[in-house]
């Protein structure tokens, strides 16, 4: 005779936690490199330390240069454009498809010769990992997709589950009390002070892919745009990209492209004067015409202002129809995830709240552990022990790995070949030993020093930045350009807040699980 069924709460509960765990360990990294690629743009400036911005405008001539390399690099039917300077970004950059990843040239906006720089994957790598987790375009945007409903699942359980306690618990904060409260404390405080975030974020990253899994959500698209959306280079494309690459070949191929008859520097001052303050930012070349589109504004959106020009003559064509509502949500809601729109406070806004989402689920996940645990005495359990070994890569490793590019992103030879990869293979490496020593320090029953050891070396890898930094050809805050000072100072406090968490471990054995049976030195 069976007993009674479960109640409707420890339903909710085992929802909660197996699903939160298992989805946890992808959503970490996915909020640790969503935060990273809040500022992607500045990343890829601190990897070239060899540009050196200018406040002159594009001339006319590095404008005509510019479509003539764009030509040249869209031949064939491949995709490109050209990213005029803006505010984060000061480079005119010709940016095309190179073996299906996103490659690009950085041209002086003075007279439009090639600027030499290092090639590095530069911050796209992050948004490329935040996106589909380095597993493909399809399968990975798929599993990221999937990840975000669950990550509204698991938001929408626990908000249920501590709703009556909910108050109490978060004014009776104890961060130094017995260590499962304090975890839970921290668990709680991390969770519903940005919830609103959370659960923004996962809404809208399940919906800018949601045709995949619901077709009838894609909005109908014109022919002529479903071609254009083919052709134009998206942010998003498989692989990290290189950045600065094939500067040789596009010195040595200079002339060998056909530029648009009509001067681009006369169609960028008439859509400057329809587009007003915010001004093109981008601009494409198609076989009859040149569309110019509107740089990312300063309020979420359906997407700017789109011109179009007649290749030859330079006229301006009728404007193109307006996008159906949904399409215009869809585009507002991808603003709002991506960050298309956001000013400077805001990004920093996102970027904190993106490092306490992968704190909320760090804490939550080791709470579980802590109570499997409990639960189960058998110490050497593998399932136990693997959970700790994967938890200590994702919120540990991930960290590590990152600075590690950074690392080497400076310690690479400037000019060598495919540096982009080997950036991207680092990352990786590093991200693997991690899991390796992990994997090791859980099995041999030492999490603790697992953990510390991640932390020792991940704040090592954060406060040496800035030494690195000037020592491999980074500026001083002068002339109004900060990104350099402010990467270095990112990595700086991150580094002393992991080397604290370390200092903390060593002091207090058995702080973090503490009814583990640490082996004896």
């Amino acid at each position: 005779m069976s007993g009674p069924a479960p109640s409707f709460r420890i339903r909710l509960s085992w929802l909660h936690a197996w699903p939160g765990f298992i989805a946890g360990l992808f959503l970490i990294c996915i909020f640790i490199s969503g935060s990273l690629s809040e500022f992607d743009t500045e990343i890829t400036r601190w990897m070239q330390p060899e540009f050196r911005p200018s406040a002159a405008p594009p001339s006319p001539a590095a404008l005509d240069r510019a479509g003539v390399l764009l030509a040249e690099k869209t031949q064939g039917g491949r995709r490109g454009m050209i990213s005029l300077p803006g505010p984060r970004d000061p480079a005119l950059r010709v940016i095309y498809a190179d073996r299906g990843e996103r490659a690009e040239v950085i041209l002086s906006p003075e007279d439009g010769h090639v600027v030499q720089v290092r090639e590095t994957a530069g911050g796209m790598l992050f948004f490329a990992f935040h996106h589909h987790l380095n597993m493909g375009r399809v399968w990975g945007s798929n599993l990221t997709t999937a990840l975000g409903v669950a990550l509204v699942v698991i938001l929408v359980s626990g908000l249920i589950l501590q709703l009556k306690a909910l108050l109490p618990e978060l004014m009776l904060f104890r961060p130094g009390a017995q260590t499962r409260r304090a975890w839970l404390d921290g668990h709680l405080m991390l969770a519903v002070l940005a919830l609103p975030f959370y659960i923004l974020m996962a809404w809208t990253g399940s919906l800018i892919h949601a045709e995949r899994f619901f077709p009838g959500v894609g909005a109908e698209r014109p022919p002529a745009q479903m071609q254009e959306a083919r052709s134009a280079p998206s942010r998003d494309m498989s692989g990290a990209g290189r950045h600065g690459h094939d500067g040789r070949r596009a010195r040595a191929g200079e002339g060998g492209g056909h530029a648009p008859a009509a001067s681009l520097a006369s169609i960028l001052a008439d859509a400057r004067g329809l587009m007003g303050e915010t001004g093109p930012g981008r601009v494409q070349i198609a076989r009859d015409r040149i569309s110019v589109m509107q740089a990312d504004g300063h309020l979420p959106g359906p997407g700017g202002l789109r011109l179009d020009y007649d290749r030859v003559s330079g006229a301006r064509l009728k404007t193109p129809p307006a996008q159906d509502a949904m399409a215009q949500t869809r585009q507002t809601l991808s603003a709002l995830h991506m960050g298309h729109w956001e000013s400077l406070p805001v990004r920093w806004l996102y970027f904190l709240l993106g490092l306490a989402g992968a704190g909320m689920m760090a804490a939550g996940m080791t709470l579980f552990l802590i109570r499997r645990r409990q639960e189960n005495r058998a110490v050497q359990s593998v399932p136990l022990r693997m959970g700790e070994a994967l938890l200590m890569t994702s919120a540990g490793g991930m960290p590590l790995a990152c600075l590690a590019v950074f690392w080497a992103n400076r310690l690479i030879p400037a000019g060598m070949e495919g540096r982009a990869g080997m950036e991207g293979l680092v990352f990786n490496s590093v991200w693997t030993a991690c899991l390796v020593y992990c994997l090791f320090r859980a099995f041999s029953g030492r999490t603790r020093r697992g953990w510390h050891d991640l932390m020792l070396l991940t704040g090592l890898a954060g406060l040496t930045l800035p030494v690195l930094d000037i020592a491999t050809g980074g500026r001083l805050p002068v002339h109004g350009d900060f990104v350099f000072a402010a990467v270095d100072l990112t990595g700086f406090v991150c580094g002393a807040a992991a080397l604290r968490l370390a200092s903390f471990l060593r002091r207090k054995v058995g702080a973090v699980y503490p009814v583990m049976q640490e082996r004896a030195a």
